[in-house]
């Protein structure tokens, strides 16, 4: 452990550097301004009208079909015919009510639908429902499906129809990112030296989407820092799981020793309790790393409650089910006995916490209050 927490004191300090050194890379930069910065660079329809702007070959980039080329080759889609004409629309409306973010038809026969999800949830059957609308369309022979993140993830289930999972969407449907297929796409668009206004347009946009996708120069080195360390992080994972792990016997270790442990102390009559955090109840064997607290009924009479979540602790609380009260023999005696040493407040008489540092401080402890409840007299 000792090493670990120097590997850590050594990642800290590495990174204080580097964000002092970026803060003084900052101040010294010249003046700029990010258009999309200033609105809101996760609004998922800045960015659909943006890509749809550049994919459209009849907008004033005047690039004509050259980027929707790029665009096509950069996503894989196997799209063999020589286009001759394009159409590209962004929240076309569908015959459910529903909005496709680009839609972008192809000579006569095909069709490019694109779900764009930066920061909203899959709607139910949505990308069924947008698979569908094309199909309604005689025309289009070629449909394909590409659903937009920022990392290229799966759509979830929902938004297919079961049907739908079938080849037929599967076969032209494909995961698409900002992280890899909008920024290559966008670093292979060309222009010319005029065109300055295309150009930094672009660029900006390239550099909004990096920040989105956490690819800036001071992004990067910051992930390879933490590359740099991962042995470290790792061990302090396998720590916490060994750590959770032991927390996660105690409940049932203790059960186990409490159930001999009373066999063997007292002849008088007991039940054990296993109880949970949220409702009690008897727990079954399986479930004992649920439990957060035991009560051992003593006579049927006395509830000794015996916590084990966090930290150990034992005693009664004033609120019982069998309105045991302080004037009670038995709780008399226990606030008498100095070996106990317990402590009284407003919800219960327990023990000093100082007192029950492991299972065995828990154990005389209970054992100190059975020889108690045996020598009472009857």
């Amino acid at each position: 452990m000792k090493k670990t927490e120097i590997e850590l004191d050594k990642f800290f300090e590495e990174l204080r550097i580097l964000f002092n050194k970026a803060k003084k890379d900052e101040q010294a930069m010249p003046g700029t301004m990010y258009l999309l910065d200033t609105f809101c660079p996760s609004y998922e329809n800045y960015h659909s009208g943006a890509i749809a702007y550049l994919l459209n070959p009849k907008e004033q980039h005047k690039h004509g079909l050259e980027y929707l080329n790029l665009f096509i080759k950069n996503c894989g889609l196997p799209i063999k015919e020589e286009i001759i004409y394009a159409e590209v629309y962004t929240e076309k409306h569908t015959d459910e009510k529903r909005r496709i973010d680009i839609f972008i038809k192809i000579n006569a026969d095909t069709c490019i639908i694109i779900e764009n999800k930066i920061s909203a949830k899959d709607q139910d059957k949505q990308l069924a429902d947008y698979y569908k609308y094309a199909i309604l369309n005689p025309n289009y022979t070629n449909i394909y499906v590409l659903y937009l993140t920022l990392d290229g993830h799966a759509p979830s289930d929902k938004s297919f129809e079961n049907e739908e999972k079938g080849d037929e969407l599967r076969g032209k449907y494909c995961n698409i990112s900002y992280r890899e297929h909008i920024i290559d796409w966008l670093e292979s668009l060309t222009s010319k030296d005029e065109e300055r206004y295309l150009r930094s347009a672009v660029e900006q946009y390239l550099y909004t989407i990096k920040k989105l996708t956490g690819q800036t120069k001071m992004e990067k080195i910051i992930i390879d820092l933490f590359e740099k360390y991962k042995f470290t992080f790792n061990e302090l994972q396998e720590l916490e799981n060994a750590s959770k792990q032991q927390r996660k016997n105690i409940p049932c270790d203790i059960y186990n020793s409490l159930v001999e442990f009373c066999k063997v102390k007292t002849e008088s009559s007991f039940s054990l309790e296993m109880k949970t955090s949220c409702e009690d109840f008897k727990k079954q064997e399986s479930n004992k790393e649920e439990i957060r607290h035991f009560t051992l009924l003593l006579g049927g009479k006395y509830p000794i409650s015996i916590e084990v979540e966090g930290e150990l602790n034992i005693g009664i609380y004033r609120d019982n089910d069998y309105k045991v009260q302080d004037d009670d023999d038995f709780v008399e005696l226990l606030i008498k006995d100095p070996d106990l040493n317990l402590t009284s407040n407003e919800y219960w008489l327990c023990a000093n916490k100082e007192d029950l540092q492991n299972k065995e401080d828990l154990l005389a402890k209970v054992e100190g209050l059975l020889e108690i409840y045996k020598n009472m007299p009857k």
